[in-house]
């Protein structure tokens, strides 16, 4: 039996509610600090409890200016304003959802090959998960 999975090219990147063309990976990162709470009953063992929590989304693609969520993505990095982000895949309903600044846009000018973009979503404030806990597909 073939194990059930979400094909990473089933994942969209949307700013607003626009897909980014040309976007070719994502990659969605959560982490939470730690507060120490280690003590003499800890039989040696340090002892932590979660803090804050963060997210970010680094993405890269193809530059296509012509595209309203590209433009959305330089203008945001330009002007330092949020935006609103969405990973999604329609295969399953998984959605992440949440308001971001662009921390670093890149792009990328080679002599050879296809102009190109890299960026850092950092996140300010939650992100939201909706859809398929269990059993996702393709």
């Amino acid at each position: 039996m073939a194990t059930e999975v979400i094909k990473g090219i089933n994942f969209l990147l949307y700013v607003g509610f626009e897909p980014v063309a040309g976007q070719r990976n994502a990659n969605l990162n959560v982490s939470a600090d730690s507060i120490d709470t280690t003590n003499k009953l800890g039989d040696g063992w340090a002892e932590n409890v979660a803090s804050f929590r963060s997210w970010s989304i680094d993405a890269d693609g193809l530059v296509v200016p012509s595209d309203t969520a590209y433009e959305a993505l330089e203008a945001a990095a330009m002007n330092g304003t949020s935006v609103t982000v969405y990973l999604s895949t329609g295969t399953t309903g998984r959605t992440y959802t949440g308001t971001a600044y662009i921390t670093n846009f890149s792009i990328g000018m080679p002599y050879d090959d296809a102009t190109t973009y890299t960026c850092t979503i950092t996140g300010t404030g939650p992100l939201t998960r909706t859809g398929e806990q269990t059993g996702e597909q393709q």
